[in-house]
């Protein structure tokens, strides 16, 4: 099950996203993904479900839990055997969930894969996994909208809230910054991160100090110091960075002009 996003109800309980809520691009609606994981686990009852997703934009949100705790949480509810659940809580990007299922997979004897997410989500995980070589499983897999399993295991609950969702606005924008991902991937233009980066990132992160929303240099890391720089607009991936520095900083960084931190 790929992680999506979580909110905060008003009870102060953490939980996956309805269709109506979301986040910077859009409708997310990844509560349908853990539904139609616990319908799969029921039908596959000896199968292993692999949570993937760790706090990834609530990274700065103090307490908050990793998508995948929750996830295993909501699926537990839902009547799957927790001793068959395996939780991943380091990844952030989809591209990040993908090389650490890799890791999964590997390190186990894991021979098909059955890949759960929503609709719009899958022709980019699709992309990413045939495209990009650190991400071959070299395995059999097969992939599942959440959307056509719940429709199809209760109709008359999800067909007309599934239709609505994908009528509006918030969902368009974000199939239309999905099939502009799936289009640069096609064309080597995807920006990724290599995984030493995020670890540098990690280190840098505690040397960050902030006092009255200004933002302070940061302290020298192996004798160097490190700033990232890129078109932000164009890369979705290297865009999530940004959330590693301030929001003064990040607000007044004119994005849709491409101006980076650095020339900020």
């Amino acid at each position: 099950i790929i992680g999506g996003g979580l909110v905060k109800d008003k009870e102060g309980f953490w939980r996956t996203t309805t269709f109506k809520e979301g986040d910077d691009f859009g409708s997310l609606g990844d509560n349908l993904r853990v539904v139609a994981g616990s319908i799969l686990a029921k039908k596959y009852p000896s199968a292993l479900v692999i949570a993937l997703g760790g706090k990834g934009q609530l990274e700065k949100t103090k307490y908050a839990p990793t998508v995948t705790s929750v996830i295993k949480k909501e699926l537990i509810s839902l009547g799957v055997n927790p001793a068959t659940i395996i939780c991943e809580e380091k990844s952030g990007s989809t591209f990040q969930q993908l090389r650490e299922l890799k890791k999964i997979v590997e390190s186990g004897k894991i021979e098909n894969l059955l890949i759960v997410s929503n609709k719009y989500h899958l022709p980019r995980i699709k992309a990413m996994l045939s495209s990009i070589k650190e991400l071959d499983l070299s395995k059999k897999i097969e992939f599942l909208a959440a959307e056509s399993v719940v429709i199809e295991n209760d109709p008359k609950r999800w067909t007309v809230v599934i239709d609505e969702a994908y009528a509006g606005k918030e969902m368009q924008e974000r199939i239309r910054l999905e099939q502009e991902g799936v289009k640069q991937i096609n064309k080597d233009t995807y920006k990724l991160i290599p995984e030493h980066i995020y670890n540098l990132v990690d280190n840098l992160k505690s040397q960050l100090y902030i006092y009255n929303n200004y933002k302070y240099p940061l302290k020298r890391f192996k004798g160097k110091y490190y700033i990232f720089k890129s078109k932000w607009n164009n890369n979705l991936e290297l865009d999530s960075l940004t959330d590693y520095f301030t929001e003064i900083c990040r607000v007044q960084c004119v994005f849709g002009k491409n101006k980076s931190p650095l020339e900020y």
